[in-house]
């Protein structure tokens, strides 16, 4: 399914993943050249992917009220305020962080059927 390659490319930036080189397209829906779009994947692997976000959101939640509850000066609106953030309420509308978390789920997932030793971001910004 994928070319047996060592070094795969995240591409972020206009343009193709040169000839020869394979890796993924952090933007758009298209698979284009030797890159598969990441939107893509996302969108194929939507319930899977959504499950791994609730179990690790659960457990980081989980986690950081347990941290709070063991502080003597913590409160209930503190605790109450977790439970109102962004991460919580889960909108990718609100919070792009959420869409790049979802991004680099699918990667994970493909890296994992790949045999890959190296990663190489190529992009105007780190997003």
């Amino acid at each position: 399914m994928f070319p047996n390659t060592q070094t795969i490319t995240i591409w972020d930036k206009c343009g193709t993943i040169p000839e020869g080189e394979f890796g993924f397209n952090w933007s758009g829906y298209k698979d284009v050249g030797g890159g598969r779009s990441l939107l893509r994947l996302l969108e194929e692997r939507s319930d899977e992917l959504r499950r791994c976000f609730f179990q690790i959101r659960a457990d980081f939640l989980s986690i950081l009220s347990q941290s709070l509850s063991s502080y003597p000066s913590s409160t209930k609106v503190e605790n109450k305020l977790i439970f109102m953030s962004l991460l919580v309420e889960g909108s990718t509308y609100k919070s792009p962080c959420l869409l790049d978390f979802f991004r680099l789920l699918a990667f994970d997932q493909e890296l994992k059927t790949m045999n890959a030793k190296n990663l190489r971001y190529v992009g105007p910004q780190a997003s």
